[in-house]
């Protein structure tokens, strides 16, 4: 099956601070796993390198993952509950619409590419 990976940038008004989402079904389609950076160009001495590779560590980790679903509003639920009030509350207030697109990407190209649907109650 073909990579499901979705990859999307981020920045704020003023160029600050920059983010980098990414998403990737599970090889099985009933999760999307979800790798998020956010940092600051000057305070952190981003280059686009470093931000691409804390969002691919933290996706092979696995730790923020939600359940696949054909429902695109579930899926936002899914992130939304998944980082409301914890410590990556922050990805949600600089990065709602950037989490939003490449999970939705991924989910789309996981139905694409496999013939199969997900189950929206998983």
């Amino acid at each position: 099956m073909k990579s499901t990976l979705s990859r999307c940038y981020a920045r704020t008004t003023n160029r600050t601070p920059f983010g980098v989402a990414l998403a990737e079904a599970s090889d099985d389609g009933k999760e999307i796993h979800i790798g998020v950076s956010l940092v600051h160009p000057e305070k952190d001495k981003w280059s686009r390198e470093i931000g691409n590779k804390i969002a691919e560590g933290r996706l092979n980790t696995r730790q923020l993952s939600i359940p696949n679903s054909n429902d695109e509003d579930e899926l936002t639920n899914s992130i939304v509950n998944l980082l409301y009030r914890t410590e990556n509350q922050v990805f949600l207030d600089y990065m709602l619409n950037e989490l939003k697109f490449v999970v939705h990407r991924a989910s789309r190209f996981y139905r694409k590419h496999s013939n199969a649907t997900p189950s929206n109650n998983s």
